[in-house]
């Protein structure tokens, strides 16, 4: 408080000079700064009115007066300041104080990306630190003003909430300095990071994609598709040259427990070669119908089975245009014509249809970022027929753990409330929860897919604050670097992620927020063999996520806000705030980085369907369902 005696003293002492002198005519007041005024910057801005006079002498410097306005900025030192202005007899006076030096702010718990378990470590996490400020207005933490004890350190119990929480320390002086220490800590209940995620995510399939897959139906059950199944039912010297149909109509529909198809063939028309004797078959007409039961396999895959099957072909719908056979040759045909059609139009058929629909390989998502591949994998649980739609619950199967990213206690456990709420338009529904979608980010962060390093090939299409060299992070920070490296050495960012994100849901916008705390960023030169490091900062990333599908391939966007601490500078002592400032410009590029090479696709090649139009719903009692809902078109064009 010496500071603060000091100020107030010399306030006392020169209240009496605080009024304008005029003379002559002349008239002259200081508006800025106010007498007893701290002010935080050394260059001051001097300000004040003057009338009947061009011109005036501020601490020996003309300013020119336009308008009875005059300003010059003035260079001060730390402390008791004094300001004169004159024009001629007439003059004015105003003392001030410079106070240009942050607080010194130091917080000493909790540590940085600390973990709390719930039920063992209590609710609160003490935050403690000290702060040395002659001249301090305030002290908070996470924007509560607390106490200070008559040293300057403080000690407060801070209430945790599941998840991340990010703690906020920020002391401000009376000029209006600050400085701020931001640092996060973990809480809850965990679980083995690399466990299967139960549950995962559900999928309805609605009747209506049901009526649609009749149209794919159409375009999959092709000549050529029957040609080969038929073709295990050939005996030796006989070759089909040649098979046409209709279009094949059919019913697909829904019943309790299984699907149900019915599959009518007309002017089907065989043509080929038996015992080196040409022939052909016409049948007018077949039917096929069965009950499919897909269904769930211990692995976790699916497969299916049929029942109930039954083939109407009659006598009469047959007809052979033959020469040089036997009567028995013809019976023998008759025969063989059935079987072609049922191991044609019949289980074999069906079974080739939905294999081509349900392709196993959909259950696989892969994605890529700067170069790394990782595998996510559904496990199917429970698949369900109802009238209205086809429920199948699934798990997701996590990737392993990078022997380098940090040993955590475990991947944060939020069991979902009770769901509720409307459902979005779409053919197919997908739901899953935020504590899914916890889980998977933290698979994501701990197989080390965000532990990269960016250099000037990343930023290539953005407009950079600086050069990534040492030469342009010596002009955009501090002309000190020159003297420890060559110009050309480049910079890079390696990325330290200390914190597994965490997932939020907005029901307002729809959107998945991820906070990400504790993301170390090393700001580094490199000099041949040799790395430097100029500074480490800790980035806090708000990530809000937009979803768009373009085919099966899943596009993600974001809307980032972003807050920087300075938390290192080994090699010289830079300025904090301006260092934040330019480096959370270079940071806030990261997320575009990752929107630019981040990839999502699956393994399953469904060139025979297109989805669209996704929907996204935000729902259940506690706001921690996502449902997004897609319309599935059938492309009948595809090849």
């Amino acid at each position: 408080m010496k500071r603060y005696l000091l100020v107030f003293s010399f306030l006392f002492f020169y209240s009496a000079c605080s009024d304008p002198v005029a003379s002559e005519g002349v008239s002259l007041q200081i508006s800025f700064p106010m007498e007893g005024e701290l002010v935080k910057d050394a260059n001051v801005r001097i300000k004040g009115t003057a009338e009947n006079t061009d011109t005036v002498l501020v601490n020996g410097e003309t300013a020119d007066v336009v308008g009875d306005i005059w300003e010059v900025v003035i260079p001060f030192t730390q402390g008791n300041q004094k300001v004169e202005v004159s024009s001629g007899k007439a003059s004015d006076e105003v003392n001030f104080f410079v106070d240009s030096f942050d607080p010194k702010l130091t917080v000493t718990e909790p540590e940085r990306s600390t973990y709390y378990t719930k039920g063992t470590d209590g609710e609160t996490v003490t935050v403690k630190g000290k702060v040395e400020e002659d001249n301090l207005d305030i002290v908070t933490i996470n924007a509560q003003i607390i106490p200070l004890a008559a040293d300057g350190s403080f000690e407060y119990q801070l209430k945790l909430k599941e998840g991340l929480n990010e703690i906020l320390v920020g002391a401000v002086d009376k000029a209006g300095n600050k400085s701020e220490d931001v640092r996060a800590v973990m809480y809850g209940q965990w679980i083995d990071p690399v466990s299967d995620i139960e549950p995962g995510m559900n999928l309805f399939i609605r009747d209506s994609l049901i009526q649609k897959s009749e149209m794919i139906i159409k375009e999959v059950a092709t000549p050529e598709l029957v040609k080969s199944f038929a073709a295990e039912e050939f005996p030796d010297g006989f070759v089909l040259t040649s098979i046409v149909f209709d279009p094949l109509k059919t019913t697909i529909e829904l019943k309790k427990g299984f699907i149900f198809t019915d599959f009518i063939i007309t002017n089907l028309k065989l043509k080929g070669v038996y015992e080196e004797i040409e022939f052909e078959i016409e049948v007018d007409r077949i039917r096929a119908t069965q009950e499919v039961i897909p269904f769930v396999t211990p692995d976790g895959g699916f497969d299916i089975k049929f029942e109930n099957e039954f083939m109407e072909l009659e006598e009469e719908d047959v007809r052979f245009v033959v020469g040089g056979f036997s009567s028995e040759d013809a019976d023998f045909l008759r025969g063989l014509v059935v079987k072609i059609a049922k191991a044609g139009f019949g289980y074999l058929l069906s079974e080739a249809i939905f294999d081509e629909l349900i392709d196993p390989d959909i259950l696989i998502r892969k994605t890529e970022l700067l170069g790394k591949e990782l595998i996510f994998q559904l496990k199917l649980q429970e698949l369900k027929i109802f009238t209205d739609g086809i429920l199948i619950r699934t798990a997701f199967v996590l990737p392993a753990q990078a022997a380098d990213v940090r040993q955590v206690p475990g991947a944060l456990q939020r069991e979902p409330g009770p769901a509720s709420g409307g459902e979005p338009a779409g053919d197919i529904l997908f739901t899953t929860s935020r504590y899914s979608f916890d889980r998977i980010a933290h698979g994501l962060w701990g197989s080390g897919l965000f532990h990269v390093e960016l250099t000037k090939k990343e930023f290539a299409d953005f407009e950079l604050p600086f050069e990534l060299n040492a030469a342009g992070l010596a002009l955009a920070l501090d002309s000190r670097l020159n003297n420890i490296v060559g110009p050309d050495a480049p910079v890079i960012l390696r990325l330290r992620p200390q914190l597994p994100p965490v997932v939020a849901l907005d029901e307002k916008s729809g959107k998945i927020n991820i906070h990400m705390g504790e993301f170390l960023i090393d700001f580094v030169i490199v000099d041949g063999a040799k790395e430097i490091i100029v500074a480490t900062m800790a980035a806090f990333f708000d990530l809000g996520i937009n979803v768009s599908v373009n085919g099966f391939l899943v596009e993600l966007s974001f809307d980032t806000t972003l807050r920087a601490d300075l938390i290192s500078e080994p090699e010289i002592d830079l300025d904090d705030q301006k260092t934040e400032k330019l480096f959370e410009d270079l940071i806030a590029l990261i997320p575009k980085i990752f929107e630019n090479d981040l990839e999502l696709v699956g393994e399953a090649d469904l060139d025979w369907v297109t989805l669209k139009n996704p929907d996204a719903l935000i729902h259940g009692f506690d706001l921690d369902y996502v449902t997004f809902g897609m319309e599935v078109e059938p492309n009948l064009v595809a090849d």
